[in-house]
Order: structure tokens, then sequence, then C-alpha cells
């Protein structure tokens, strides 16, 4: 009566406590290392030759292309530091150079990638003044001054977003031990936050402005078309007209 039935299922008790991620696995992340390393080699040349052919070429030095050089400028500064995560996800033992080199990198590729995304978004706003504006609009606006001014804000603004909030206590830049990257401090006890900043400050004003530039470009472009189909289709609509009172006259 007293003893327990031996079919029973054992009553297992949940606890709380959630198993931290690592990202421990040698192969996945020689893969990733690999990946990075190619990523950096064809990124190295392709900027390269962006800033090559801009400096050597007068006829590409206009308003645009020097966002354009911009961008290459980020993306190549970018693809430079990305070894630095090969060299830590490569480094099973723990990272294997100073972690300083990490937070340099880390900051740098913080920065470079906001940079490009606020000049993504620099492009697409000359594109729709470009196109929908009059020409002595744009001039007047996109000058010298103007530009690099411009360029200013949009380099101090990342470099603001990646920097400052670890002076706050608000994350920190390092190597990440959850994912062995150089990127923000896991470790950190506000590292989500410092996430949440970098995630806010870099993604949405950029994403809304493009994707805001472009639909109106495709919605100017598209009722330009229209009237140009209408006013060929009266055209012909005239020269029909006239062609047959001409035959009637001759008659």
């Amino acid at each position: 009566m007293g003893e327990a039935h031996p079919s029973l299922p054992a009553v297992v008790e949940e606890t709380d406590e959630e198993i931290a991620f690592h990202f421990s696995d040698t192969r996945q992340r020689t893969i990733v290392a690999s990946m990075f390393i190619l990523v950096a080699i064809i990124g190295t040349l392709g900027n390269f030759l962006v800033i090559f052919a801009v400096i050597i070429s007068k006829k590409l030095r206009t308003a645009t292309n020097a966002f354009v050089v911009n961008l290459a400028v980020a993306d190549l500064l970018t693809a430079l530091c990305v070894p630095w995560n090969a060299v830590a996800l490569l480094g099973f033992e723990g990272l294997p150079v100073p972690e300083p080199f990490c937070t340099v990198a880390a900051g740098v590729m913080f920065t470079c990638v906001g940079c490009s995304l606020y000049t993504l978004a620099s492009i697409a706003v000359n594109r729709l003044i470009l196109i929908t504006r009059p020409l002595h609009v744009y001039k007047k606006l996109f000058r010298p001054k103007f530009i690099m001014t411009t360029i200013m804000f949009i380099w101090l603004i990342p470099l603001c977003l990646a920097v400052v909030p670890p002076f706050f206590g608000a994350g920190a830049l390092g190597y990440n031990e959850k994912y062995h990257t150089c990127s923000g401090k896991s470790a950190h006890k506000n590292s989500n936050t410092y996430d949440v900043i970098q995630a806010l400050g870099l993604y949405p004003i950029p994403l809304v402005t493009i994707i805001g530039c472009y639909v109106i470009i495709y919605v100017h472009v598209r009722k330009h078309v229209q009237k140009m189909r209408r006013k060929e289709r009266e055209g012909t609509e005239l020269s029909y007209s006239a062609s047959g009172s001409f035959v009637e006259n001759n008659r």
C-alpha cells in the first residue's frame, strides 16, 4: 500500500536557470573566420579600386561620388578591421592578442558600419533632389561646403554612438566572450543597453530615409512616364486628325 508504483514517471523539477550560450564549436568558428577573411580581401580590393578610380578620373569627381567615396572609405576601414574577428574566432584558448586591439577594431567597425548606413541615406536624398527638383536647386544645395559638412556629421553620429555610451557605463567595447568576436562585451552588465543604443541609433533613420526617398522617386518617375505617354498619344491623335483633314480637303 505504501510503496510507490515503479511505472510512475519521476517528477523533474524545472529551474529558472538558463544555459548560457557560447559559440564554442571549433568547426563552425573556423568556417565563420574563413568567411570574415574572404570578405576582408574582397572588400579591401573592391573599395580600394573605387577610391583609386575617383582619384585618377576628374569626370568622376561629382557631388554624388563624394558620398560614394565616403562609403568606400568606410567599407574599406571595415574590411581592414574584420580580420580581427577572424583572429578572435580562431583563438580557441581565448583571445590571442591584447584586448585593446580588439576594442579599437570593434569601435572602428561600429563607427564605419554606421557611417555606411548614413552615407547610403545621404545618397538617396541626393538622388531624390536631383530627380525631383530643378537642376539649379540641386547645384545650389550640393556645394562643396555642404557636402563636407554632411560627411562630417555622417562620421560623427556613429562615432558618438559607438564611443560615448561606454563612458557612461552603458556597455563596453572589446572581446565578446559569447560569440568570440570583437564587438560589444557580452560580459558587461549593461551589454543589452549598448546593443539597443546601437540598433536604435544606426538603423531606423537611414532605413526610413532610404525607403522614403526611393518610393518618392518611383512615384515621381512613374507620373513623368505616364505624362510623356499621354502626350505621345495626344500627338499621334493630332497627326491622324491633320492627315485626315488634308485628305478630305484634296478630294
